[in-house]
């Protein structure tokens, strides 16, 4: 047996109680739990425990397990520990494969041309061309960690194989037939699906469970016809990297082989080139599928190129590139802008370059409604100060995310270079020289910017635009206004910028000029750009726009004002406020409200209150009155509470905050007429905060109901601001409430209090007769053990013990005990403890304790059981192993800790007899069987099984020994 997995290995004169427990509430996972509102003691423990942890190398009480369920959001039931996600049992089917011969031939010569074209293959052959042979092509192919059944987690391959017959004979393909090389390590299927709780894997840009990935037993393949099989691979080599995959399949005495790092390759269709000054930037083109295998592949070519001086990167994505997965996108995006940040021990995704500079170019993504968003519509045009700033680092277009990664090169390389690249460099390098380093170029290279204005290519006559501001002949200024007054508005805007920006007075004047003639048509980002580069010379033209744009223009004209200033700014905004134009007057209110200053907010309130005399408060106006808490809006208020049609739950809110015990007497009369549910929970909450005695009568109806929304308000009213009366509350509501939804959230919220009372409610519900209370109750006090001020001597005891300081250790889970003689893991601590040194029957009456108080923890039975066949009395710890197999019945390390009950079991069986060597045969079976057990529901962990002291009986068993020899 081993303790919690909470420290390094130990040697086999020691003994550490293998724990799968997982410190979560509810679904949400232990935040649920906690609840995001915490007092500061409470939050200084966990903190202390965090401490802790880090000196301890992980033995914190929340265990792995606990950061898992952190690190994934949710939790399940206590039988199925660490999964990644819950999808639903009703989890939509997947897509059927296409097996249209012809089809899957191309597809598979698509991969082979590619190969060949990047010199993996010494020559192409068609497929056609390959009779009398069985091909074979992977779907989905997937790499994840389930942490069913295991601390550590089994690392799994799936994806779905096709295999193609040419041959003239059928073929049949058993499930054993099929292998998995991984690093040099040959895995075949498990005979029987390993555990996968909720653990799910991302196929078709949707969440799917892995239990559907079911293969098939026997794969028939008519001569000329296809067939398709899931394949699913466990205990793969650890880690983030992506390991080295072949598919092993054998067909009668012939073996196909599909390298799966290969294939993924060729479907990636990569093209790589150098760019830039001393070739310093490498452009990575993808025009075919992302996945996380080739995802590996373009992650170790771009730490190759690192050793050849390439210092940035640009992964840029063709027209022709399928969408790529959401998660997979989201995970580049946050990658390339905090490349620093250690990669998660949880994520699937490889660890990402520590290189200087990545950007995304034309990411393809997927809209779940409406199909793909090409990236040139979901991403626009980057501005100058974008790629100036150097923050954005995904682009709509190669040519700006170009421009962003050699900003800084351009600007230090030297002018005659500089002019090399912009006169004969390439054209997307062209377009990044001009916009980066104009500034640095004199003005007698005018006559070169020209001539890039009316370059063949787009991105070079943008960035020649760009760079026109840095020069003040009014040749420039001349072809600024050109083509400021064009028909193309995306360049416009460009001249128009560089206007406002240039160097030259004249830019500006006469930009100026063209606005009040009307040459240049008056649109939303003309408005924005005048923002940018603020000049007394817009003012009066932008109060112009203000009182007779239309409803685009006006408001977008009155917030520049406000940046830009005029004298008359208070009556412009006063008359905008007062206008009858809604968007006009919405954005006048928005801008006295974001000045804070006393008169600004006056103006607000008295208008708010003029207002709400005959119409329902805006959104503005809410927010306004929470913080005012003007009480002469109360009236008004009340008067819209008879409104209906009108959704109330904002207006209640707004009251709650500005009344008092009449007001919720007036809450508390209309509450049964209310029919919306959000209405009703801002009653509840509108009674808790203005102390109404009519709160635990309508908490407890609410509760009643079950619905969602109140009883999360109820929980989270109680949370905030816990007392006596409200905690008993809870606890009367969880005795007699069965409802799902309302008893994981009362256990969440009374994990969270952690008072006594909330304690003994919990330990109540462990042990009524509802399994699914039972669950999350027995959660929720994991969660609420970790917020005990005890805990950080847990976690002292627990660093200790990893360091074989058994006296030190057992006065530390004293020391804990003393500070709560309620925290099962103190106990079960000093059980552990105490088994060491020996006391027998002292770690016997710990564990005893430790299972009165948390009867659901696997390690403190296994460890009484221990204690009581050590004391001799092996009839009743192997009836409480027995008695307690159910309870566990799906968890792995229970099995191997009931195995290390019978090996110690087996030591203490002295005589010769042939009765004792029928109970020797017996418990050395049983302990085998148990190990197989645990091994089916995955756990993994053979180095430790190989000198687990508990085990010791065990060893030159052949049987046994078999186990060791598992890869």
């Amino acid at each position: 047996m081993r303790g919690s997995d909470d420290g390094p290995r130990t040697p086999v004169r020691t003994r550490r109680l293998h724990s799968s427990t997982a410190f979560r509430a509810s679904p949400k996972g232990p935040e649920a739990a906690s609840g995001k509102t915490m007092s500061g003691h409470r939050l200084i423990v966990l903190a202390a425990c965090a401490v802790c942890s880090l000196w301890n190398g992980g033995a914190d009480s929340l265990g792995r397990s606990a950061r898992r369920a952190l690190a994934s959001g949710f939790s399940a039931p206590a039988s199925e520990s660490k999964p990644a996600r819950r999808v639903p049992s009703n989890s939509p089917a997947l897509k059927p494969p296409s097996l249209d011969v012809s089809e899957l031939l191309r597809r598979i010569d698509a991969v082979e041309r590619e190969l060949y074209r990047k010199k993996r293959r010494p020559k192409f052959v068609p497929a056609k061309e390959r009779r009398d042979e069985v091909l074979a092509l992977i779907e989905y192919p997937a790499l994840g960690v389930s942490y069913t059944g295991s601390s550590r987690g089994t690392r799994y391959f799936a994806a779905r194989l096709i295999l193609v017959n040419q041959t003239e004979r059928p073929v049949e393909v058993r499930s054993e037939d099929i292998l998995l090389e991984a690093d040099g390590k040959t895995v075949s299927m498990p005979s029987r699906p390993f555990p996968v709780g909720y653990t799910t894997l991302r196929i078709a840009n949707r969440h799917v469970s892995l239990r559907q990935l079911q293969p098939k037993q026997r794969v028939n393949v008519p001569a000329g016809s296809a067939a398709a099989t899931w394949v699913v691979f466990s205990n793969l080599p650890p880690g983030n990297r992506v390991p080295q995959m072949k598919l092993l399949v054998r067909i009668g005495s012939r073996r196909t082989v599909v390298d799966v790092n290969e294939f993924c390759l060729g479907l990636l269709r990569l093209d790589i080139r150098r760019l830039g000054p001393d070739d310093c930037l490498a452009v990575f083109s993808i025009s075919g599928e992302l996945n996380l295998i080739n995802l590996g592949a373009l992650i170790d070519e771009i730490d190759r190129l690192q050793l050849q001086s390439v210092t940035r990167v640009v992964l840029s994505w063709t027209r022709e590139a399928p969408p790529v997965d959401t998660s997979m996108a989201g995970w580049l995006q946050q990658s390339v802008k905090d490349f620093r940040r250690s990669p998660s021990l949880f994520s699937p995704f490889p660890t990402f370059p520590v290189i200087a500079r990545v950007y995304l170019a034309g990411l393809p993504t997927e809209d779940r409604r409406a199909g793909r968003i090409s990236a040139s519509t979901a991403v626009r045009l980057a501005r100058y100060e974008d790629l100036a700033r150097g923050q954005m680092r995904s682009f709509a277009n190669l040519s700006d995310g170009v421009t962003a990664a050699l900003w800084d090169v351009y600007e230090s390389v030297s002018r005659a270079e500089l002019l090399r690249q912009i006169r004969r460099g390439p054209a997307i390098t062209r377009a990044a020289a001009l916009a980066a380093a104009a500034h640095r170029l004199p003005e007698s290279t005018l006559p070169l910017v020209l001539r890039c204005k009316a370059d063949d290519d787009a991105a070079v006559r943008r960035a020649a635009l760009m760079a026109l501001r840095y020069f003040a002949s009014p040749q420039a200024v001349d072809a600024l206004v050109e083509t400021a007054c064009a028909e193309d508005a995306a360049l416009a805007d460009v001249a128009i910028e560089s206007l406002a920006a240039s160097r030259a007075p004249a830019a500006q004047r006469r930009m100026l000029e063209l606005l009040q003639t009307g040459r240049i048509p008056v649109r939303p980002t003309l408005v924005e750009i005048l923002g940018r580069y603020p000049s007394s010379l817009w003012s009066e033209l932008l109060v112009r726009w203000v009182r007779e744009g239309d409803d685009r223009i006006a408001p977008a004209a009155l917030g520049t004002l406000a940046r830009i200033g005029h004298p008359q700014l208070d009556d412009v905004l006063r008359e905008a406020l007062e206008s009858d134009r809604p968007a006009l007057s919405e954005a006048a209110f928005a801008e006295l409200f974001r000045r804070q200053d006393p008169e600004s907010r006056q103006i607000l309130l008295e208008y708010t209150l003029r207002w709400i005399k005959t119409r329902p408060p805006t959104t503005a106006m809410y927010a306004l009155l929470n913080q005012t808490k003007d009480k002469r809006a109360i009236p008004a208020l009340l008067k819209h509470l008879d409104q209906a049609r009108l959704n109330r739950a904002s207006l209640i809110t707004v009251l709650s905050y500005l009344g008092d015990r009449s007001v919720a007497e007036r809450l508390n009369a209309i509450y049964s007429e209310l029919r919306q549910p959000d209405e009703r929970a801002a009653v509840i909450r509108a009674l808790r905060r203005l102390r109404s005695p009519h709160f635990p009568e309508r908490a407890s109806e609410a509760i009643r109901t079950g619905n969602a929304t109140l009883v999360q308000a109820v929980c989270r009213e109680i949370q905030a601001a816990p007392d006596d009366g409200a905690v008993q509350l809870l606890a009367d509501a969880l005795d007699s409430t069965d409802n799902r939804m309302a008893v994981s959230q009362i256990c969440s919220t009374l994990a969270s209090v952690a008072t006594p009372a909330a304690r003994r409610a919990l330990q109540r519900a462990v042990k009524s007769g509802n399994a699914e209370k039972q669950n999350y109750a027995r959660n929720a006090l994991r969660s609420l053990y970790t917020r005990s001020p005890a805990n950080p001597f847990v976690a002292q005891g627990r660093h200790h013990s990893s360091l074989w300081d058994w006296p030190t250790a057992e006065k530390y889970f004293t020391l804990a005990i003393q500070i709560d003689p309620e925290l099962p893991q103190a106990y079960s601590g000093r059980g552990n403890c105490r088994l060491l040194l020996d006391k027998v029957e002292p770690a016997r009456k710990d564990f005893q304790r430790a299972v009165e108080l948390d009867p659901f923890d696997g390690m403190s039975v296994a460890g009484l059981a221990i204690a009581l066949v050590r004391a001799g009395r092996i009839d009743d710890g192997l009836q409480l192993v027995e008695s307690s197999r159910k309870r566990f019945a799906n968890e792995g390390l229970f099995a191997y800790n009931a195995a290390c009950v019978y090996a110690r079991a087996l030591e203490q069986l002295k005589d010769d007899t042939e009765k004792a060597r029928a109970l020797k045969n017996q418990y050395r079976a049983q302990a085998v069987a148990d190990l197989k057990a645990a091994i089916a529901k995955g756990f993994n962990d053979f180095d430790w099984m190989k000198q687990d002291p508990d085990l010791r009986s065990l060893h030159g068993w052949p049987a046994f020994e078999e186990l060791l020899r598992r890869p």
